[in-house]
């Protein structure tokens, strides 16, 4: 869509600080299917919590640190999520008790791997103020589906789970794709 969006202006914005900055809510960030990071911006504020999956059990990831804690913000997806088949992932929103859940699944198995209204969020978040994601709602959102290399997550600041070693394992490489499909939007009244 270069750098028009269909709602307002049409000013391409994000939260990554540079004008014009919007809410933005990235339901997953990955970059080789290792570490897995959801995160809100609210108003300038950023909340996120990361996974692992077994892909991460390498030489260039710090395997022994990493840990289940969601009350931290770190999800364990060991045995859970094979990254390198068809998962399903589902967003809920609570606008009534304002907060967002994340909630990925496959084969018969489910885990939240994001969660507003549970403990703190990973290392270095914020506190957002849940009634921005109201008023940002009533705005608009949009879906946006992006590959870039320029990023990866790395896990908690003071035990990072990528120990640096390697280089990051891009998806934007020749024969490596995302599929998504068979998206869908629920409400209870209208959006």
């Amino acid at each position: 869509m270069g750098n028009r969006l269909p709602k307002g202006d049409g000013v391409y914005c994000d939260a990554g600080g540079k004008a014009p900055c919007c809410d933005e809510l990235d339901f997953l960030e990955t970059n080789g299917n290792k570490i897995l990071q959801s995160t809100m911006h609210l108003n300038k504020i950023q909340r996120y919590e990361y996974s692992f999956t077994d892909e991460a059990n390498t030489s260039c990831f710090n395997w022994a640190s990493m840990q289940d804690d969601p009350a931290n913000g770190l999800h364990s997806l060991s045995g859970i999520l094979d990254m390198n088949k068809a998962f399903t992932m589902e967003i809920d929103f609570d606008l009534i008790n304002p907060k967002m859940t994340v909630t990925v699944s496959q084969q018969g198995q489910s885990k939240v791997i994001y969660d507003s209204s549970a403990g703190s969020g990973a290392e270095g978040s914020g506190n957002l103020d849940m009634r921005e994601l109201i008023t940002s709602m009533n705005e608009g959102y949009w879906i946006i589906c992006s590959f870039w290399q320029g990023y990866s997550p790395t896990g908690p600041g003071s035990a990072p789970w990528w120990n640096g070693s390697c280089s990051w394992d891009a998806l934007c490489g020749a024969g490596s794709f995302w599929s998504l499909h068979s998206i869908s939007v629920e409400a209870e009244a209208s959006i």
